[in-house]
């Protein structure tokens, strides 16, 4: 069975990053983050805590977690345009990490936002010749 961290205060059980932070000491660092492995806040086993390094790194574990629960493979991304999950080599990843997409959709969405810019110009001719 898992050891569960617990510790009682006055005011009762305290949460897994105080306690973490207790247990580290002076080696926690303000960027750490705790991330449940089982995305449960009240599971505080000590095989469902993991410290990640920074708020990226605890991004990156969902971003992947996800990936390999919907599609079986954690190196696949997300298309933030069709919402699809593919192979990173078919996808545009930003230096930051944060936006990933197809070419394909980017350049729709280009077409797609120009068209309506097109449009509105011509309503808005339209509307100042009545």
């Amino acid at each position: 069975m898992a050891k569960v961290f617990t510790i009682l205060n006055k005011t009762g059980a305290m949460s897994a990053s105080r306690f973490i932070k207790k247990l580290l000491g002076s080696k926690w660092k303000s960027s750490y983050e705790i991330h449940h492995v089982d995305y449960n806040e009240n599971n505080n086993s000590h095989d469902n805590l993991v410290v990640c390094q920074d708020k990226k790194y605890h991004r990156l574990l969902h971003i992947r977690t996800n990936a390999l629960i919907t599609y079986g493979n954690a190196n696949w991304r997300k298309c933030e345009l069709c919402k699809e999950y593919d192979d990173p080599v078919n996808l545009h990843i930003s230096k930051s990490g944060r936006h990933c997409y197809h070419n394909k959709c980017n350049t729709q969405r280009y077409h797609d936002l120009k068209f309506d810019a097109t449009v509105k110009e011509v309503i808005s001719c339209l509307t100042q010749r009545m």
